[in-house]
């Protein structure tokens, strides 16, 4: 120990171990596992936790402690030594534990071998006789005498039955039955008392050799008889007594149940009362109480004894009341504890000869003070019981207590519904049969819960200038009835509830049912009109919310006034196709068909003051598009601001160059750079502004200064969590039109997909919770296909997808290869070493920390893993240093000259920009050409021009760096060097050689290492390309639903 522990922590860890605070100490045979507790200077004793390892270089030790210092500390010394003592000791008594056993066994077989006794006529004798304390027992050891009896024999003490085995003399029976008696024993009083003296009771009195005091007289067993309890006065006061049936030489004893010894007859028996043992002790005890006194105790006492209706005592003008009482029954609008509000309420209580008392199945007797007069009220349970079961019959729930002054009635509800009559029509058409029955009932006025049959609409008219007003109503009588306050009163008091429910509104008239389902597409607009003092009785909105209106016709909405809204809303149920629109003059390029049809789409969505999402596969013309509809809007003059591009930093120039390239007539401003600031005041100059996410971040309050015509996202899965700096800026920016540009809308899961979709069309999703509870839960957890086509259905308008498979007939197949490669002895070895190490550690942290709180150290675990794979040298432990193979390595060195050879060109990725310099050594060995693109490339164009223009054989690309917004058709190979989890990204990769232009076969190739987490990955890659397909493709993906066990799986082996 000294090798981890100094002198000064060994002379205080001796001194803890001395003075006994190694409170508690627990380990495992191989002491992997110790937990200890030690008490120090706090309140309470430091927990440690210590793994002890043996190793070829001699133990290593893991510790931590919850004392200040941590670890290495006097505490886990003190258990260390504590530990070195006890285990020294633990193994002596295995190494003796074989003789222990084999003496035992050798003097269980002497005593079997002992000639039996001759005086084994010796008996027990059990004397009961009673005292103060009450039955008592005193055993004897007797011997049966010839003519009958017994002999006076010797009393049996506590010290004659120490042995661990029986005497003898003694029967195994009677050992039992005296061990148990001593055990109960131990205040030597002889008394017996409570379950265990009732028990033995019985078991004495089965042996026949039970008898009642020195005259030992025998005793039986009797039959139940009831206990009578009365008054008995003197000249001190009264004093609460008992007669046992008809029999008067009748004492208590005192066990559980209580039973009686009858003195005449030398029987016991059990009492037929409901108090108990030590209640009956305690009462034995009571004493004397002056009449003063005891008038203003009984009802204390009656409190204290509730399972019985104790008797009235004479000449205290106390009275008894015992008349069958009446049910009354009352129905309220109550306020609820912590609710705020008033809800139906039921009240039961009981009438008792014009004294109403409450609900009570507890208490016998109850007590009343009236006009200066006691009364004690005699409880019916049998009645009140039948009632509350009636009113359970009824489909009623019992409420926590209610708000004074109603606290102490017993309130009845219908649980999660309370302002739902229907809940409430089983009670309410059967109260006329209960006051048939003798019920007495009483209905407030205001507790009105008739069910309306009438039904709710929605009720819109065009807005005076644009977007258009809606009103949600009921016809009641003739006349109209605004809604929409109600519903923000029942929301403010009640929160949202889910979509499937419906919530009642209370109107003079009754009970309104109002289906979610109405209102759920305006639950944000509605929720923000809850800060209000006055809810509006008609609500405002855009017109991109006549998405979530019901068509024309529907019997739930009515169009007052609403032509252009009707209009717009009937195109947009009826998706299926838009008038084209003209090419805008001096566009630089020709359209394809379905690039002539986004330009259409687009347009349609600007002119209804829409958003929407252009999430075409890569390669397909999202740029030119884009560009083709700002000209077209530049040339209409609907552009009255400059459109702004929100782009990834490594795309700015491409903006900028396709700009130029297409739309000459538009005038780019790039705002970019340390000196970006003035640039601002100069925006109106221009119809084509660009900058990066980060910049934004950076300057957007210079940006919510000015006002855009369009705002366009590139690559807009940079704002796919939602809390991100980058989706909160775009979503403050002040514009007319919003086009979120990308490939992957939904990489892994729905919430990116509502993030986009909140930028776009704000609201048209609803709140997170609506769509989690609504979308995201049932298709991502259950895999939900009818939620997923809802789903699609709601954003259909407002996304345009095409495929390559779909559009780009012309583009030549992909060939993708999964290349298994083997790893040798050496990179294998290291391999196993660090997987066994990462999988204990992890199992680990998702015991300790949960698999949440563990994510950081499960992914730092993962990633050795991998870089293992790719090449020892990425990791940096000395072990690694004498890998000498890789097998990735070595087939870049088979296969990349016979590649070339064909006149192939090749995209290499990888993640790992350490990996991508270890080939590109690789590489120059060789004396092969190539092109590099990582995060710390300065002169990126410039490698991309030499491997377009033929200068460079191979193009080295980090993930991250050159994943998006690369156009490099030059390319007809694409090989990763190692997979990642995102499909989707590795896809995006690919589409830098397979796009539009490419007229040779490309050829993917995978490099994977057989047997390890990169065959896991490959796996889970499934999972989430599964969850893309079924949202945006409409197939029936597999679902992902990761877990511990899941991720733990990522470490085994198949081997």
């Amino acid at each position: 120990m000294l090798q981890w522990f100094d002198n000064a922590t060994m002379h205080r860890a001796r001194a803890y171990l001395q003075a006994g605070k190694v409170v508690k100490l627990e380990y495992s045979d191989d002491l992997s596992q110790i937990s200890a507790q030690v008490w120090g200077a706090a309140f309470s004793p430091y927990r440690q936790n210590i793994v002890l390892a043996q190793t070829a270089a001699g133990w290593s030790l893991r510790d931590s402690c919850s004392c200040p210092v941590g670890h290495r500390c006097k505490h886990i010394l003190a258990v260390l030594l504590r530990l070195k003592r006890d285990y020294a000791q633990q193994q002596l008594r295995i190494k003796q534990l074989p003789q222990l056993k084999l003496d035992n066994w050798f003097n269980e077989l002497e005593q079997l071998q002992q000639p039996a006794r001759t005086d084994s006529s010796d008996t027990v004798l059990y004397l009961l006789s009673y005292g103060q304390a009450g039955l008592q027992l005193y055993p004897r050891r007797v011997r049966a005498m010839k003519k009958g009896g017994f002999t006076k024999g010797q009393a049996i003490g506590k010290y004659d039955l120490v042995s661990p085995q029986p005497p003898v003399w003694l029967s195994e029976s009677d050992y039992q039955l005296l061990t148990l008696f001593r055990s109960h024993n131990l205040a030597e009083q002889s008394v017996l008392e409570d379950n265990w003296g009732y028990q033995l009771l019985q078991q004495l009195l089965a042996t026949g050799r039970c008898m009642f005091s020195e005259a030992r007289y025998p005793l039986s067993w009797g039959e139940q008889r009831p206990l009578e309890l009365s008054w008995h006065a003197s000249k001190a006061g009264q004093q609460l007594g008992w007669q046992v049936g008809a029999e008067h030489n009748s004492v208590l004893v005192f066990t559980e149940p209580a039973c009686y010894l009858d003195t005449d007859n030398y029987q016991l028996g059990v009492l037929n009362t409901p108090l108990s043992g030590r209640e009956l002790k305690l009462l034995s005890k009571m004493p004397p109480a002056p009449a003063a006194l005891l008038q203003s105790r009984l009802g204390r006492l009656q409190q204290l004894l509730p399972k019985i209706s104790l008797p009235m005592p004479s000449g205290l003008g106390v009275e008894q009341i015992n008349v069958q009482p009446t049910p009354v029954l009352q129905l309220k609008m109550l306020p609820r504890l912590n609710k705020g509000r008033q809800e139906p309420v039921a009240l039961l209580s009981f009438d008792y000869a014009k004294q109403r008392l409450p609900l009570d199945l507890q208490a016998s007797q109850t007590e009343v003070q009236q006009d200066q007069q006691t009364y004690f009220v005699k409880r019916h349970r049998a009645t009140e019981t039948a009632a509350l079961e009636l009113l359970l019959d009824l489909q009623l729930l019992s409420l926590p207590p209610l708000a004074a002054p109603h606290q102490q009635q017993a309130a009845f509800g219908v649980g999660d519904g309370p302002d739902n009559p229907e809940l409430w029509q089983p009670l309410l058409q059967q109260l006329d049969s209960l006051r048939d029955d003798g019920w007495l009932v009483e209905q407030a006025s205001d507790f009105n819960l008739d069910i309306l049959a009438v039904t709710p609409y929605l009720q819109v008219q065009d807005g005076k200038k644009s977007g258009f007003e809606l009103g949600i109503q009921v016809d009641i009588d003739g006349q109209q009835v605004p809604l929409l306050p109600l519903i923000s009163q029942w929301l403010r008091q009640n929160g949202v509830p889910s979509s499937d429910q419906q919530i009642w509104l209370s109107l003079p008239q009754g009970k309104l049912a109002l289906p979610m389902s109405l209102i759920q597409p305006l639950i944000d607009t509605i929720i923000e009109l809850l800060n209000l003092q006055k809810a509006p009785l008609t609500l405002e909105l855009p017109d991109y919310k006549a998405a979530i209106l019901p068509p024309p016709g529907a019997a739930e909405i009515q169009y007052l006034n609403a032509n252009r809204l009707a209009s717009l809303n009937q195109q947009l149920h009826n998706f299926s196709g838009i008038t084209d629109v003209s090419l805008p003059t001096n566009l630089q390029a020709t359209l394809r068909a379905y690039q002539q049809q986004g330009l259409n789409w687009l347009t349609f969505l600007k002119q209804y003051g829409l958003g929407g999402i252009l999430a075409d596969d890569m390669g397909l013309g999202k740029t030119l598009q884009t560009l083709s509809f700002i000209l077209k809007q530049y040339q209409q003059g609907d552009l009255k601001q400059p459109a702004l591009i929100v782009c990834p930093t490594s795309l700015l120039g491409n903006w900028q160059q396709e700009a130029r390239r297409f739309t000459p007539d538009l005038k780019v401003l790039q705002i970019y750079g340390p000196k970006r600031r003035p640039l601002f005041d100069e925006l109106g100059d221009y119809q084509l502004i660009v900058t990066s996410y980060p910049l934004l971040v950076r300057d957007i309050a210079l940006y919510r200064q000015h006002r855009f015509s369009v705002v366009v996202l590139d690559e807009a899965q940079h704002i796919k969590n939602a809390g991100s700096q980058a989706a909160q800026s775009v979503r403050v920016l002040h514009r007319d039109f919003s086009l979120a540009l990308t490939g992957t809308p939904l990489e892994n899961h729905l919430g990116e997909l509502k993030s986009l979709f909140d930028f776009v069309l704000p609201g048209l999703l609803g709140t997170e919770q609506h769509f989690s509870q609504v979308y995201r839960k049932p298709i991502e957890k259950h895999g939900d296909a009818e939620r997923a086509h809802v789903l699609r259905q709601k954003i259909a308008p407002f996304m345009l997808r095409r495929t390559k498979s779909q559009v780009a007939t012309e583009l030549p197949e992909k060939t993708e290869i999964v290349q298994l490669l083997e790893l040798e002895a050496d990179q294998r070895n290291l391999y196993e070493s660090i997987r066994l190490i990462m999988e204990t550690k992890v199992r680990e942290l998702f015991v300790r920390k949960g698999v949440a709180a563990s994510q950081i150290e499960f992914l730092d675990a993962l990633l050795k893993l991998r870089q293992v794979c790719c090449d020892a040298r990425l990791v940096p432990i000395e072990q690694a240093q004498s890998v000498r193979h890789n097998a990735k390595l070595q087939w870049l060195r088979d296969t990349l000259p016979e590649m070339l050879e064909e006149g192939r060109r090749i995209l290499l990725f990888s993640q790992f920009a350490s990996m991508l310099h270890l080939i590109e050594q690789e590489l120059q060995y060789m004396g092969i050409s190539y092109s590099k693109l990582t995060g710390q490339t300065k002169q990126r164009q410039q490698q991309i021009d030499a491997f377009q223009q033929g200068e460079t054989e191979v193009f080295l690309i980090s993930l991250k760096a050159g994943g998006t917004g690369l156009n490099l058709t030059a390319a007809d190979t694409v090989i990763h060097y190692d997979p990642w989890w995102n499909p989707a990204a590795e896809q995006q990769a690919t589409d830098r050689a397979h796009r539009i232009g490419q007229d040779k076969a490309v050829f993917v190739y995978k490099l994977i290492a057989r047997n390890t987490v990169e065959e896991k990955v490959q796996l889970l890659q499934s999972f989430k390309q599964g969850l893309a397909d079924q949202m945006l493709g409409g197939s029936k993906g597999q679902v992902w639903q990761g877990n511990a066990t899941d991720l733990l799986s990522l470490f085994s082996t198949d081997e």
